[in-house]
This record gives C-alpha cells, structure tokens and sequence, in this order.
C-alpha cells in the first residue's frame, strides 16, 4: 500500500467514525437510535423512508439539509434513482458519507447501514411481525421494529457492526463489475446460505443494478445498508432476487472497498476498526449480528 491509498483509507475510516460519533449524539438527545423506516402502527407501508444517514444530518453538521427533507414514503429506486419532491435534495453531496478512495457521485455514499446476515426483511418479518427463528440474524437495523435501545443490543455494543462500506455500483447499466453491481438470482434467497448458493450460481448478468448507494436519501439494500451474508470483498459478486423491487428483495450486499485486504467498520460503542477480508464467516456473522449470543474472539 503507498502513501496515498494508506492516507485515504484513514480519511475513510475517520469519516466512518464521524457517522459513530453521529448516532451516539442522536442517542443522547432523543434516547434512542435512528429508526429503520417510520411506518404506521399497523404496518401497512412506510410513512416516509429517510435513511438512517438521513436521519443523521443534524449530528454531522447538516441541519439545513435535514429540514429541506420532504417526507417521501418510497423515492424512486429506479436507475439512477430519483425523487419527485426532493430532486435537489438527492443530488447534495454530503462529505462524510464519502470514502476518498472510491469515484463517489455527487449525493452517492460510500458507507452503510448493517442489517445483521438477513437476507432481506420479508426473509425476517411478515406484516410488522418477526418470523420464527429469524431475529438472531438481524442487525440493529435489520427488521421493521429495530434494536432502538442499548438495552436490547444483547451481543453488547463493542461486539456489535453499526456501519461498513461499499464501493458504490459503476453506473454503466450495459457493464456488470462484480465488486460494484448486484446480480439477479435465479432463486429465492431466504437464509444466507440460499444467498451464497444462489450468488455461486450466477451466469447470467445481463439483468443487474450498476447505481448502487448514488444517493444517501432512501433506506434499503440498493443505497444505504448491506449484511454479513459474505465476507467482506467476497470473490463472489453480490445478488438479490425479487428483480422487480430489488431494494427489499432478498440476497447478500456485501461490504467492499479498494483499500487493500479489507473494509473499515464503526461498532456501537463508537469505536473503528479495519476488518480483514480473511475473518472467518461465522466470526463476521456474529459481529453482524445484535443479539445472537455469539462469543466472538479476538478477530
């Protein structure tokens, strides 16, 4: 690694820990933590859908660009996305949701929201209700009712991934580069392994999503959040079913970066770290995880 890509990856990692930082001072104003999507009691769909970057805005300096927010149940997740109410808002490039290493657009983000190793929330919840057996997969964001208390992230703070980073997807819809776009499935992709196997079987990428995390805005897989599906900078590419709404489709969106052997992460207690790309799966798994029991060892 050379002085210049040494330098950027601490840049990243400095701005990733300006998103901790973030969310501990949301915390200790409104006593709790950004939420997932801001839906009606009975979940019938989301009432506005700011990611928790979005939410976020005030604690880094962007309280003006917080209040331009129009509340928008679903923006555009068309390619690339839009908005109809909030089509300058889209397009604002916001420093720190920007790793220096990687060719970011303008209103792009490099870093994301961990949803745990859920494939997708309809692989967790149905209707605003979790599915047996699935919470001690999900991440502190990763369901429609969130870990919103310290108290209920079991696995501890220190143990728990709250951001990574992703290299955002080429823009280039007639290209597929696998460490930026996102495959279609031939299958259903309800655990991780239905993920790893259907991401192992791709061959067909003429159907794929080349504007991955081009805008901070709106929540879901496309932009904003990943999982701990597949190691970090997996050699296999990332793929979701579902094609026609992939951003809450199932299948693994894998943290991924240009620094050499690894990503930067930020866990709950607002601490970084530089994850390698050779952790063992399971250790990464429950670092993803929130309050799966895991023990996890020195990494």
């Amino acid at each position: 690694m050379n002085v210049r890509d040494s330098s950027r990856k601490l840049q990243c990692m400095s701005r990733l820990r300006q998103i901790g930082i973030a969310t501990e001072s949301f915390y200790a104003s409104r006593r709790k933590y950004p939420v997932f999507l801001a839906s009606d009691p009975g979940y019938q769909g989301p009432t506005r859908n700011d990611s928790v970057l979005a939410q976020l805005l005030p604690y880094l300096d962007q309280q003006p660009l917080h209040d331009s927010i129009i509340p928008e149940s679903m923006p555009s997740m068309g390619e690339p996305p839009t908005s109809k109410v909030n089509s300058e808002v889209i397009k604002t490039n916001v420093l720190a949701f920007v790793c220096p290493s990687d060719d970011v657009p303008s209103g792009g983000t490099s870093f994301r929201t961990n949803y745990g190793t859920t494939t997708g929330i309809h692989a967790t919840w149905s209707w605003g209700k979790p599915l047996p057996g699935k919470l001690e997969e999900q991440g502190l964001w990763g369901g429609l009712r969130s870990a919103n208390q310290p108290g209920k992230i079991l696995d501890g703070l220190s143990n728990t991934v709250f951001f990574s980073e992703r290299l955002v997807g080429d823009g280039d819809s007639s290209v597929f580069t696998p460490s930026r776009d996102v495959a279609k499935s031939g299958g259903y992709s309800h655990r991780p392994a239905d993920a790893i196997a259907n991401c192992t079987l791709v061959k067909d990428v003429s159907e794929h999503a080349s504007y991955l995390g081009w805008s901070w805005l709106p929540q879901g897989y496309t932009h904003t959040a990943y999982n701990h599906v597949m190691t970090p900078n997996s050699k296999l590419p990332d793929c979701f079913d579902n094609w026609n709404h992939h951003t809450m489709a199932q299948g693994a969106m894998t943290a991924r970066s240009y620094h050499a052997g690894g990503v930067n992460v930020v866990f709950g207690d607002g601490s970084s770290r530089f994850i390698s790309d050779s952790i063992a799966l399971e250790v990464w798994r429950a670092l993803g995880t929130n309050h799966g029991g895991e023990v996890t060892n020195d990494f």
